[in-house]
């Protein structure tokens, strides 16, 4: 099909959508997608298990963006298989948490960090570093994580 003489695409997504969970708050809604249910669930402090820091990436003259895809991140985090968190930091001594960096960084489980030099008002962005975080494998924490419920089909 062509579209005023020009060739055009169609894309057609099919199935459930639901957002992947991030740090317990739930990424804004752009106005024309319809509005689905983000899992919400606090894990407690003693039944996260963190991995150790990863910065695979760093701003530099060819690049003054930082990033950290989270196929990398879950690559070189070796203590976390299955992660349900997420932090990032600036890689600079003094740690900052990349929310209060004062950069326009996107740190999420399901896609990593971005930093876009074209979004900060520095001239390039920090170097951040990224870790996931996984939940304990005990009795105790376990039994902390809500589980779905199986519910019988209309009619059964």
């Amino acid at each position: 099909q062509t579209w005023t003489g020009r060739i055009a695409m169609r894309v057609e997504l099919q199935g459930c959508f639901e957002l992947y969970p991030t740090d317990g708050v739930p990424p804004p809604v752009p106005p024309t997608a319809l509005p689905s249910v983000t899992p919400s669930f606090n894990i407690p402090d003693e039944c996260m298990k963190w991995d150790t820091w990863v910065d695979t990436h760093q701003p530099g003259l060819q690049s003054r963006d930082d990033f950290e895809p989270i196929e990398t991140v879950r690559a070189e985090s070796h203590a976390c298989a299955d992660p349900v968190a997420i932090q990032c930091r600036t890689a600079t001594p003094d740690h900052t948490m990349a929310a209060q960096s004062g950069q326009a960084v996107r740190c999420a489980l399901w896609t990593g960090l971005v930093c876009n030099a074209d979004d900060v008002d520095e001239p390039a962005c920090f170097n951040y570093q990224v870790r996931l975080g996984c939940v304990r494998q005990t009795a105790e924490c376990l039994s902390k994580i809500p589980t779905a419920t199986p519910t019988a089909e209309p009619g059964a």
